[in-house]
């Protein structure tokens, strides 16, 4: 396997520009299949994997592929997660799997994300990352991936019925044709067309909209989304009353631009274990406020969660191999995300230039910033005390 840095010097430095498409993440045999079928659907689809031979066999078929480790928030961000329609994750790691999809539910809870697993036994755990589908092994798997690709992308039942039987003829022949492919599509997909424009979200029980009613989600007409119809247990329900309740485990047919689907993300974002019990935490563009059960001895001074930081390591003074790692990123909490939780104190507070946890320093008895190092590996913080602008690499151990 390839090291961080010869990784990092194979990423994009920028975003790939692409919105309400596919991520691929893991370019196994199945994933090949899957995009296999995908080059002549006009779908966009981007590849990630960490595999240097899958990455040099995608590359050499001039294929878009982005190396590195697809469970990180950074890598996700650089395939376009907020703006994807669609992630389907085909890895025999199942831990891989796990992570991947637990981190991508948060960074686009509209985005629908499909699994394919070997064993029935992981599906359970899938599901409660934030998978809404999770297929289970071999060719016939493949099948019925590339059905969900088709179902969120609103072809009709007829087609995708007529590709299927297609799929499974003469021992899945066409699925293993490697000639020609793409050519043998029965369906194109054009921009502007329903199949771009509807989204279809599952409710889970700690998102803001369950158990709300339809009068409750005006706010999404007013900026641009429209519900279309709900799935509630296999039935498709559209004339609906606005006193409708909406549950958990209701599907949500949505029509509108990316954008909208983008601003409002937060609506849609079930939220983390302790979120709506300590503190106040952010949740992308909107942030909750509850008063945090600490004693008046231990409160400090919050920070300000909807102010973005942005660190410019100074590059020729700096050994550091990780500055790749350096995103934008908006506070986890107004204080220590993890004390605020226990209802702890701490003496300073650091950032993760990454994915914005907010953490206590090594002078602190819980020493968290270091603690969600050591769990997500990553490596770059940020002192959020007021006058101090010093970032540590905790990796190369070296002040940037």
């Amino acid at each position: 396997m390839p090291g961080e840095s010869e990784i990092a010097e194979q990423m994009p430095l920028h975003a790939i520009d692409l919105e309400d498409h596919v991520i691929v993440a893991g370019y196994g045999q199945a994933a090949r299949y899957l995009v296999r079928v995908l080059s002549g659907s006009n779908i966009p689809y981007i590849i990630t994997t960490l595999s240097p031979d899958g990455a040099n066999e995608a590359e050499a078929e001039d294929l878009t592929v982005v190396r590195g480790d697809y469970s990180k928030q950074f890598l996700l961000d650089l395939v376009g997660v907020s703006r994807a329609k669609m992630m389907v994750i085909a890895d025999d790691n199942v831990g891989m799997a796990h992570r991947a999809t637990s981190v991508a539910r948060q960074l686009n809870p509209t985005m629908r994300i499909v699994v394919r697993t070997r064993y029935i036994s992981d599906a359970e755990h899938l599901s409660e990352a934030g998978a809404d589908v999770v297929i289970a092994e071999e060719l016939e798997s493949i099948v019925q991936l590339f059905g969900e690709v088709l179902r969120d992308y609103r072809i009709p039942a007829v087609q995708i019925e007529n590709y299927e039987e297609l799929a499974r003829q003469n021992g899945y022949a066409a699925l293993l044709n490697v000639e020609q492919p793409g050519e043998k599509s029965v369906f194109a997909c054009e921009a502007g067309e329903e199949c771009f424009d509807t989204r279809t979200i599952v409710v889970r029980p700690s998102m803001p909209l369950a158990k709300k009613t339809l009068a409750d989600l005006r706010v999404l007409e007013n900026d641009g989304l429209s519900l279309q119809s709900i799935n509630r247990q296999g039935e498709i329900l559209e004339s609906i009353s606005q006193d409708f309740v909406i549950e958990p485990g209701d599907e949500l047919i949505l029509s509108g631009a990316t954008e909208a689907f983008v601003r409002n993300h937060a609506l849609f974002r079930p939220s983390k274990p302790g979120e709506s019990k300590f503190g106040k935490i952010s949740t992308g563009s909107t942030t909750r406020t509850v008063p945090p059960a600490l004693p008046e001895s231990s409160k400090n001074k919050k920070i300000d969660t909807e102010k973005a930081i942005e660190f410019v390591p100074k590059v020729n003074e700096s050994v550091c191999s990780h500055l790749n790692q350096v995103r934008r990123v908006y506070p986890s909490a107004d204080g220590c995300e993890d004390c605020l939780r226990t209802g702890d104190s701490w003496v300073h507070l650091r950032i993760c230039l990454t994915c914005g946890h907010a953490g206590c320093c090594d002078s602190s008895k819980n020493k968290h910033a270091a603690k969600h190092f050591d769990e997500c590996q990553h490596a770059l913080i940020k002192s959020l005390e007021t006058g101090e602008n010093w970032a540590w690499c905790y990796v190369d151990e070296t002040y940037l």
